[in-house]
């Protein structure tokens, strides 16, 4: 999967609705699209309101509450478990090369 930088600037909701079809397996059900389709909206919105502000880059200054969102995405029955199994995936990776596994 590889998504271009320019569409993700000139269609956030779109690229990131296909970023979420990618990382969620799609059960089929309406429930989970709508929830998709809701989360790439309020991220649309975040991002302009972002650029609105003038920030020099949508990454600049979200440190400051990663851990908090980490956390709630982690509970989130949507997204916790597609984290769950990259973050085992990372661990098991990182675990082999360093000899472990």
């Amino acid at each position: 999967y590889t998504i271009s930088v320019d569409d993700f600037i000139q269609r956030p909701a779109e690229m990131a609705y296909r970023f979420f079809d990618f990382v969620v397996d799609d059960d089929g059900t309406h429930e989970l699209r709508t929830k998709k389709e809701e989360v790439a909206h309020r991220y649309e919105q975040y991002y302009e309101k972002k650029m609105m502000k003038g920030s020099r880059h949508i990454t600049h200054g979200k440190n400051r509450n990663s851990e908090e969102l980490k956390e709630y995405l982690r509970h989130d029955p949507v997204f916790g478990p597609p984290m769950g199994k990259v973050q085992s995936l990372v661990e098991t990776c990182l675990a082999e090369s360093h000899g472990d596994g």
